[in-house]
This record gives C-alpha cells, structure tokens and sequence, in this order.
C-alpha cells in the first residue's frame, strides 16, 4: 500500500507534464491511507502534513535554498545564459549527438555537487536542450 502514492504521482507526472499537481494528489493520496480517512478529510490532513514540514529548520533550510537556486537558474536560463552555453559547446562540436548530452549531464552532476536537488536543477536546466534536439 505505501509504494500506491510514489506510483501514481509519477504516473501522473508522465501523463500530465504537471508535476506540482502530480505530487499534490500523492501526497493526499497518502495521507488518505496513512491515516484510513474518506478522501474529503485527507485534503485537510495533506495540507497539515505540508504544514508540518517547515516546522523543522532544516527542512526549511533547504527548500529555501532550493527555491533561491532554482530562481537563480530560471533568471539565467531567462536571459540567455544556457542558450549561449549550449550554443557554445555546439559550435565546438562537444557535443554533437545524444550520448555526449548525457555524459555532459553526468559531468555537471559531479562536478556541480552543492546538495542533491540543486544538482539535479542545474544538470537538467543545461542537458535538456541538448537532450531536446538530439
């Protein structure tokens, strides 16, 4: 029964392109099962547990830092920033098909590591162009 709400938020991720959404219905999903409730009760208990979340520093901590990153990469993808990286290693031939995308998104992984989400973030903000056109 606990792996039902990974499941269908991923499913729901790949069918929908709406991730926000998808994680949404997991979560209350989950706490309709956790705690054996009717599907009206679990939306108030969904929003508690998200509540709950930011009552510990930590996890606080690193949203934040995740959501200051992620802006940061949004403005920079929004100016132009990865455009002209891609378009550089292009130019150079770096990387001219779909196995050299992927080792570049391997190579900025290890290299980038600040945390693991911000990894992932910045990874995928510079792979998936290349990933789009090969």
């Amino acid at each position: 029964m606990s792996i039902i709400p990974l499941l269908l938020a991923k499913g729901l991720a790949i069918i929908t392109r709406q991730v926000i959404l998808s994680l949404s219905v997991g979560i209350w999903v989950g706490f309709c099962l956790l705690k054996s409730v009717n599907p009206v009760s679990g939306i108030g208990l969904a929003l508690d547990g998200v509540v709950n979340v930011f009552s510990d520093a930590g996890d606080t901590r690193v949203l934040m830092f995740t959501l200051i990153i992620g802006g940061l990469i949004a403005t920079i993808e929004k100016v132009g920033g990865v455009r002209g990286f891609i378009h550089l290693l292009e130019h150079r031939n770096w990387v001219a098909n779909g196995k050299r995308a992927q080792w570049l998104a391997y190579g900025t992984g290890v290299v980038v590591f600040i945390e693991s989400n911000i990894t992932l973030l910045i990874a995928g903000a510079i792979s998936r162009p290349l990933f789009d056109r090969t």
